[in-house]
């Protein structure tokens, strides 16, 4: 009877210690399975965040290419007697926009420069176009670049592409059928040889007529010293800039620094 007892008891502590060492080793499964699923997690979850930075930086290097190696823009669109055009210019790091308008014999010119938030804007709108344009149609833009009207300077190479929408940016460029142009009278200015003969007037599409580039120049100038000048004369010439002495009817001379496309800078 006590031996039945003994074995019954020993049958089941066995037991016991049997369903217990199974139910350990199903939990230390599971803890495994479930440790080897969240190292698979973080292993994809780091995946995806290597990849969006990568995406990132490569974003924010090809805008910094353009940014670093831009010239400039330019859109023209018209014919010899009626005209509307502009250009966008990198000048010391900032960007620059000059308009030119002729309407039968007459021609009008303004200047600005951009805010940080119309570079923005430009810089996003440039980028996009050349993103999206198919490359098909590049040799085409290449080929009708003076019928389209626009092309772009990147680090040296210029090349056509279609116009962009500068809407955005909010610059001032108008219609030229809603303007009112009419003739311009001018101060002499016998100096406009020197800058038409630099580089950078010669290799670009752009261009602005002698009187239109004149009266530009003399209305920042006066606006700026509330005076009247009587004359204005180049001296040193560079290749993005021109030192520019204006004469006031006093006799006073006001020297100037000029971007060949006529903004006065200082």
């Amino acid at each position: 009877m006590k031996k039945n007892f003994l074995l019954t008891v020993i049958f089941l502590f066995l037991m016991s210690f049997g369903l217990t060492g199974c139910a350990f080793f199903e939990v230390r499964d599971r803890v495994e399975e479930s440790d080897e699923d969240a190292r698979e997690r973080d292993e994809e979850e780091s995946e995806e965040e290597e990849e969006e930075e990568e995406e990132e930086a490569e974003e924010a290097e090809e805008e910094a290419d353009i940014e670093d190696e831009f010239e400039f823009y330019t859109y023209s669109s018209g014919s010899d007697s009626v005209k509307e055009s502009f250009i966008i210019y990198q000048y010391r790091g900032d960007l620059y926009f000059a308009s030119y308008y002729f309407n039968c014999g007459d021609g009008y010119s303004e200047t600005c420069s951009l805010s940080n938030a119309q570079e923005e804007a430009f810089y996003r709108i440039l980028e996009e176009e050349m993103e999206e344009r198919p490359e098909e149609e590049d040799e085409e833009a290449r080929e009708g670049a003076h019928e389209v009207g626009a092309c772009v300077c990147l680090d040296g190479e210029m090349m056509g592409i279609y116009p962009i929408d500068i809407s955005e940016t909010e610059l001032p460029f108008m219609d030229v059928f809603d303007m009112n142009i009419q003739e311009l009278e001018n101060i002499p200015f016998e100096d406009m040889d020197l800058i038409r003969a630099t580089n950078t007037w010669q290799n670009n599409p752009f261009n602005i007529d002698y009187y239109a580039y004149n009266y530009m120049l003399e209305q920042q100038i006066e606006s700026r010293i509330s005076q009247e000048l009587v004359s204005m004369t180049v001296g040193e010439v560079g290749e993005e800039d021109y030192i520019l002495q204006a004469e006031t009817e006093s006799g006073e001379i006001h020297e100037f620094t000029v971007t060949i496309w006529g903004y006065v800078t200082e």
